[in-house]
């Protein structure tokens, strides 16, 4: 009983040594900073391809970056808000911005908003449920009556 209790309690003390020492090193970690960037979301196998004569996997899906106007290539990371981006080819190869978190020395960012840019004008991108008036941000059924959501861009004022 005793031997049980000992080896409890020491599994507790390093869970908790565990759980503090991650907590810390996340506490430590650089701030993302917020901006805004604008340029067109390719695919990064072909651009890579057409752009360096590099040949990525199959294996490696279909990673989508931001090339910027200044040419940058700025990968994405893959998440619930920039899955729009992954998932619909519709939303390439034109003039975007994007609201990002971008970490230090990480050349990845993690989209906060997503807008289409026409005629000088920036217009917020979701997909639209008619039928239940709900907002997602990627395409596919309604996650409520599992009908057809519509690409949508809704013009924003300016700032």
């Amino acid at each position: 009983m005793r031997a049980a209790f000992l080896r409890n309690s020491f599994c507790f003390l390093v869970a908790a040594s565990v759980s503090s020492t991650s907590r810390d090193a996340r506490t430590d970690a650089p701030k993302p900073d917020d901006g805004t960037l604008r340029g067109r979301v390719v695919e990064i196998g072909p651009h890579l391809k057409e752009h360096c004569d590099v040949l990525m996997d199959d294996d490696q899906g279909h990673s989508v970056a931001l090339v910027t106007d200044s040419g940058e290539v700025v990968p994405i990371v893959k998440d619930l808000r920039s899955r729009g981006l992954f998932m619909d080819e519709r939303l390439r190869d034109r003039a975007m911005e994007l609201e990002v978190h971008r970490c230090p020395k990480l050349p990845f960012v993690q989209v906060i908003e997503v807008y289409s840019l026409k005629g000088g004008k920036r217009y917020r991108v979701d997909y639209w449920c008619d039928v239940c008036a709900i907002s997602t941000f990627q395409p596919g059924p309604c996650p409520c009556c599992q009908a057809e959501i519509t690409l949508r861009e809704k013009p924003v004022e300016d700032r």
